[in-house]
């Protein structure tokens, strides 16, 4: 895929944006994979948003930036907001210690977690209900504490909702695979008393900007590998930890004498 031409998604039968042919509608270089039900699922996050204290944005560690969402930063506003940042026992340590000091910085709510771990999931569960009981108690001092809380999950596809949210309920509420666009429709999830969550479909932003953003997002599962292509994803990732001189990267595949 030239990184000089403007690529525009169609719609296949099944609805998905899959093909890629050149966009001269504009002057900017964009991927689409927006299939029908994200569009219908992004009016009705928005049409919830009244029914809930919190939202749990859902990215992907490895890339804290990529996997997040312009079309949910303008629907969710001013919305109270928590961003976990899964799977980050694959992200890169020293990176994540960045990260971390950066949105600390920007005065991000956030908290970096592994899905699979159980002290992961206990520390957002308790962070999720005392950021709620905060903000509440900043609004209604006089109050007594909330009894009834209730959060919504969003996020990209297979940034790891599903698994998260059947770590937290302690039963299979939602169905897991690790591609994108298992989850179709909303539902309730009580994850216990008093404290509910609904889930939301992954929903990806109508158009991604660039074709390295496309890359990533294929590396990482958000989107269906072919969209960007297998070949063109491998290449681009091998280049990149071969320029990064990841020892471990050279081990695994048998390129320790190998360099750029």
């Amino acid at each position: 895929m030239s990184s000089k031409k403007r690529f525009k998604a169609q719609k296949t039968h099944s609805g998905e944006m899959l093909k890629l042919t050149p966009d001269r509608s504009d002057n900017k270089q964009y991927i689409n994979w927006f299939p029908g039900h994200m569009h219908k699922a992004l009016k009705q996050i928005q049409s919830k948003l009244k029914m809930v204290d919190l939202v749990l944005e859902i990215r992907d560690a490895r890339v804290p930036l990529t996997s997040s969402n312009f079309a949910l930063d303008d629907i969710l506003g001013t919305k109270q907001r928590l961003i976990v940042f899964n799977k980050a026992n694959l992200a890169n340590p020293e990176k994540t210690i960045l990260w971390q000091e950066y949105f600390r910085k920007n005065g991000v709510d956030f908290i970096f977690i592994n899905a699979l771990d159980k002290n992961s999931i206990n520390s957002i569960v308790a962070k999720a209900k005392n950021s709620i009981q905060v903000n509440y108690l900043k609004e209604n001092p006089d109050g007594l504490p909330k009894e009834k809380k209730a959060m919504m999950i969003v996020g990209l596809p297979n940034t790891g909702k599903s698994t998260l949210i059947n770590r937290m309920a302690k039963r299979d509420a939602t169905r897991t695979a690790d591609r994108p666009g298992q989850t179709q429709v909303q539902q309730w999830i009580k994850i216990e008393p008093g404290f509910e969550l609904l889930d939301t479909p992954g929903v990806m932003p109508p158009k991604i900007e660039n074709e390295e953003k496309g890359i990533w997002l294929g590396a990482v599962h958000a989107i269906p590998s072919k969209i960007v292509g297998h070949e063109t994803i491998a290449c681009y990732l091998t280049k990149y930890f071969l320029e990064k001189r990841n020892e471990k990267f050279k081990k695994l595949y048998l390129l320790e004498n190998f360099d750029l």
